[in-house]
């Protein structure tokens, strides 16, 4: 997996691409620990994510719950529809916030 930072319109960006799994899951982890804790407005573009895996689900969950409770701006862009299909197997659709692409997730958190 691969994880791009950027900022933009004042919203950080990561950027991922590859699989998040058991193996990748700790890297995401970790680049988005201190993330959730301290950005007003967070996107994770998965556009180039290719596959899920439950570990994969908690970390994303995990920022979804302390962007929450910090009221915090979190949410996701460019997921593919083999990746949604695990995102509604699990729930996770109806608990997370999800954009089309980039483009419209920084049009509705960017202004």
């Amino acid at each position: 997996m691969n994880i791009a930072e950027k900022t933009e319109s004042g919203v950080k960006i990561l950027m991922l691409s590859g699989r998040i799994d058991g193996q990748t899951a700790g890297e995401l982890e970790a680049a988005t620990s201190g993330l959730f804790d301290r950005e007003d407005k967070l996107v994770l573009d998965l556009s180039g994510v290719a596959f899920v895996s439950s570990a994969g689900l908690r970390v994303i969950l995990i920022g979804a719950k302390k962007m929450t409770a910090r009221k915090a701006a979190y949410g996701l862009c460019g997921v593919r529809p083999e990746v949604m299909d695990v995102f509604k197997m699990s729930g996770f659709n109806k608990i997370l916030t999800f954009y089309d692409d980039l483009g419209t997730a920084l049009g509705v958190l960017g202004g």
